[in-house]
C-alpha cells in the first residue's frame, strides 16, 4: 500500500505514514522495518511489538499489562459498536495511561525558556 501511495502529495494516508516515519518513535522503526523488508504478515509485527511489550520495565507497560495481561486487542476497536469516537479516544487514553498534562506532553512552558527539562517536568 505504502509503494502505491508514496507518491501522492496529496494523499492522507501517505502523509501519515511520512510524519509517523520522519518521527523517532518505536512506532516509526516499526513502519520503516515493515515498508523496507515488506512485511506481509502483519501477525509478526504484532508478536514483536507484544515482544517488546512484555520485556518493557515502564511505569505505563507494566500499569497496560496489568490492565491488560493477555496483551489482546479489545472488541471496541475490532466490532462495529454504536460508540462516540469521543467515548472512545476516552477509553484508549485511559487505557493507554494517556493525558495531556506537560510532564507527557513536554508543552512549552509560561515562562518563555523554551522546553523544560524532563526532570523539571516531572515536579
Amino acid at each position: 500500500m505504502w509503494h502505491e501511495r508514496s507518491g501522492y502529495d496529496d494523499d492522507p494516508l501517505a502523509f501519515t505514514i511520512r510524519m509517523t516515519v520522519n518521527s523517532n518513535t518505536p512506532t516509526s522503526r516499526t513502519v520503516k522495518e515493515m515498508i523496507n523488508r515488506n512485511v506481509p504478515d502483519l501477525s509478526l509485527v504484532m508478536q514483536k511489538l507484544k515482544d517488546d511489550m512484555v520485556n518493557s520495565n515502564s511505569s505505563r507497560r507494566t500499569t497496560y499489562k496489568d490492565i491488560n495481561p493477555d496483551l489482546l486487542v479489545h472488541r471496541i476497536y475490532t466490532v462495529k459498536h454504536a460508540v462516540n469516537d469521543i467515548h472512545r479516544v476516552s477509553f484508549t487514553q485511559f487505557r493507554v495511561s494517556g493525558h495531556s498534562l506537560a510532564c507527557e506532553t513536554g508543552k512549552w512552558n509560561k515562562r518563555n525558556r523554551g522546553r523544560l527539562e524532563t526532570e523539571e517536568r516531572q515536579v
